[in-house]
């Protein structure tokens, strides 16, 4: 109780400065309200141009240019997936694994000269490729692979190469 007597006191001392203050916060406060309505005006009426007028037409050319363009990539998309199915169909098909051996073939030939070059797609399915290296001559043989396998005899470097291949 004592806190506002001492309250009421101070504010009768100071009549004047404190009806000052609070005239001076009303014109303030009469400030802002002011403003805040123009500002709301100018938006209701930037929400009416949207749909309406200059604005509004400029705003559904503008959609209608961004509504092509999305369908027209839309297009581009679906033919880069049907693309990209189409390589990956073709990548099965291509060499992919690679195994090599390199061998002596004779006995009085050394540095291994000669080797074995299996060429596999995805599936295990190519070519396997023999160069046997001689002093006096050179023979080179293919031989399908289907599976990992083929229907030839295969020598132990061949089989080694077409295992190598199959590894990777």
């Amino acid at each position: 109780m004592a806190f506002v007597n001492i309250l009421l006191t101070f504010l009768r001392e100071r009549q004047e400065s404190v009806l000052l203050c609070i005239l001076g916060l009303s014109l303030l406060l009469l400030v802002v309200v002011i403003r805040l309505r123009h500002g709301v005006r100018r938006l209701r009426r930037m929400g009416l141009g949207v749909v309406d007028g200059e604005t509004g037409r400029f705003l559904r050319e503008e959609l209608q240019t961004i509504a092509d363009n999305l369908s027209a990539l839309s297009g581009k998309l679906d033919d880069l997936r049907q693309q990209h199915v189409d390589l990956n169909t073709r990548q099965q098909s291509c060499i992919q694994r690679v195994g090599m051996v390199r061998f002596d073939a004779f006995d009085d030939v050394g540095g291994e000269q000669s080797f074995a070059l299996a060429l596999l797609d995805a599936d295990n399915n190519g070519v396997v490729l023999s160069n046997l290296y001689g002093r006096m001559d050179s023979r080179a043989y293919a031989k399908p692979v289907t599976g990992g396998a083929s229907e030839h005899s295969l020598s132990t470097e061949e089989q080694e190469a077409i295992r190598k291949a199959a590894t990777l």
